[in-house]
């Protein structure tokens, strides 16, 4: 299906993709899919892959991580160093913006999770470290740094 309604794939001078489809995110009868060359998350009917929604949003850029925590949608956006919100209240359809949770302040977050204590963890992939977060956004401080390698994703496993 050839982007907008599937996924795009930008491939850099070597033929390798450079940006890709990064995250996805199944909730109730639908595919949530991280399309990080569209700057969106694009949302399909999981029986019939029909496209029922964009999510965008001014702070949507490079979307690289998805999780979903009871009802709410998290993005993390590595172009933008933002990790955005959706609530899932109602079925999606057609064009969603996406809150801001934390604007611009992570250098390209990869991963993202909810600890025991519901506070939001974010591995940042050029700075080596996981930092700790409110939901409301206010940093709580960094968790672990000098990590070493680049944090992709996490997991938070109770």
């Amino acid at each position: 299906m050839p982007a907008p309604l599937g996924l795009k794939v930008v491939l850099d001078k070597h033929g390798m993709p450079r940006y890709s489809v990064r995250g996805i995110v199944v909730h109730r009868k639908h595919l949530y899919v991280a399309d990080e060359a569209a700057d969106a998350v694009k949302v399909f009917n999981v029986q019939s892959g029909e496209l029922m929604a964009r999510i965008t949003g001014r702070e949507l850029k490079a979307p690289v991580h998805l999780i979903l925590h009871g009802e709410t949608l998290y993005i993390g956006a590595s172009g933008s160093g933002s990790i955005l919100a959706l609530d899932l209240k109602s079925p999606p359809k057609g064009e969603l913006e996406a809150r801001v949770v934390i604007a611009g302040e992570l250098d390209a977050p990869s991963g993202v999770a909810v600890g025991p204590e519901g506070d939001l963890y974010v591995a940042e992939r050029k700075k080596q470290r996981v930092r700790r977060f409110s939901f409301d956004g206010k940093k709580e401080g960094t968790f672990i740094h000098n990590l070493p390698d680049m944090p992709e994703f996490l997991v938070y496993v109770p």
